[in-house]
């Protein structure tokens, strides 16, 4: 958000002389809020014979900051088992 201001500056003398000038003031966004996930866990099971690709899992992560701050970024760590496993996330 901006705003700009005037600010006004005036003397005590006769006449009364004054001056004015603005300032832009830009509020920019602090990233003070986590990524919210749509639920606090997901379980799910897949057929070993499932049609590869297919979609297994949806899941909605939100931000409420703006701009970059709010943008979420998601990525998939493999724990143990077949590291050679495909897996692929789409936005």
């Amino acid at each position: 958000q901006s705003y700009v201001l005037i600010i006004e500056a005036m003397d005590g003398g006769t006449p009364q002389l004054s001056s004015n000038t603005t300032v832009a003031v830009t509020v920019n966004d602090v990233n003070d809020n986590t990524p919210t996930f749509d639920k606090s866990s997901y379980t799910i099971n897949v057929a070993e014979n499932i049609t590869i690709p297919s979609t297994i899992l949806e899941i909605t992560v939100t931000d409420a900051d703006s701009g970059t701050n709010g943008e979420v970024q998601l990525s998939i760590e493999t724990v143990g088992g077949d590291t050679s496993t495909r897996i692929q996330i789409s936005s």
